[in-house]
């Protein structure tokens, strides 16, 4: 009976962390190269730079990345992610208080924007004021979502914090084609300071997962990245400590699941897309765990490539 108490409390311990595993941003090889091209703007002060992808492939993963990579490289840097969600009746009042609650202003709530945007822009400026790049980084999702007047927006906030010797440097994130479209529709609109600011620099690339080697870093960083949010240890760790891992690492799945993904994608009608195949991968590493913890299963030989097959083709809805 303790053992069949114990089995349950395991269970529950990896449905909640599968769960957690969906928020972690792994540092691959293909997030590395996204936060290279980001950062040389940033150095130089390019002006508008933008990053645009289809809906699934990661974008929101890179904008977490890239903020924890800003602030782990330069300390103390103001680095604030915020979403470009503007609902009509409201104005321009809940981009400035998400803005306000995100960078941890102790009174970010007001009825009227004009004081809310003084507010966000003094707050920016003092931040910026005693940053070790002399600026605050602003990382804005959504950006396919933007109109106009959120644009002249941010302009009027750089020109108040540049008043007040601050700086802001922002970086646009959003969907494929829309962003790409809205960017183009800008440009070919006579030039004035809100276009400049955001839309006159160069458009950073998102690199994806394209060869096994690329997956390879990210199945390597499951054996070697440690979270908090999984009790301090590893994705390999967290899932298979159960069993003896002396001869396992997730690292060497990455061929089993090269050839099944490359399998499916050839055959596929559904969906595939990131997001999709990292469903896969959680069901994968979910399934398994599970079924080692019922058979009391001590030494790990790995996921199996019919369990890798079964959990991409969920992933993706389709059979072959």
């Amino acid at each position: 009976m303790g053992i069949e108490k114990d089995d349950a409390k395991r269970k529950l311990e990896l449905q909640w962390g599968i769960g957690r595993l969906e928020k972690l941003a792994l540092a691959s090889d293909p997030l590395r190269r996204t936060y290279n091209e980001l950062r040389l703007p940033l150095y130089v002060r390019e002006p508008g730079c933008w990053l645009s992808a289809p809906y699934g492939e990661g974008k929101s993963v890179a904008m977490d990345y890239c903020v924890q990579a800003f602030q782990s490289e330069i300390i103390g840097l103001p680095v604030f992610k915020v979403n470009e969600h503007v609902l009509p009746g409201n104005e321009l009042r809940s981009f400035l208080r998400g803005a306000l609650i995100e960078s941890k202003y102790d009174n970010p709530h007001a009825t009227q924007t004009d004081v809310l945007r003084n507010r966000l822009a003094h707050y920016w400026a003092d931040l910026s004021f005693s940053s070790p790049l002399g600026c605050v980084v602003l990382l804005l999702d959504e950006g396919n979502a933007m109109r106009p007047i959120d644009e002249f927006l941010l302009k009027d906030i750089g020109n108040e914090m540049q008043a007040y010797q601050g700086s802001l440097q922002t970086f646009v994130f959003g969907e494929s084609p829309q962003l790409d479209l809205l960017v183009a529709d800008r440009k070919s609109k006579p030039r004035n300071g809100a276009i400049d600011r955001l839309w006159c620099g160069h458009k950073v690339r998102l690199h994806l997962y394209e060869s096994e080697s690329d997956w390879a870093s990210l199945f390597n960083q499951m054996d070697c990245q440690v979270f908090s949010e999984l009790n301090k240890l590893s994705v390999r760790d967290f899932f298979f400590g159960h069993m003896d891992l002396s001869s396992y690492t997730m690292e060497g799945e990455v061929a089993r699941f090269w050839r099944t993904l490359k399998r499916l994608k050839k055959s596929s009608r559904g969906v595939v897309n990131l997001r999709r195949i990292f469903v896969g991968i959680r069901l994968a590493i979910l399934t398994t765990a599970l079924e080692t913890l019922d058979l009391h299963i001590d030494r790990f030989k790995g996921i199996s490539e019919q369990q890798w097959l079964e959990s991409l083709q969920y992933a993706f809805h389709c059979e072959e």
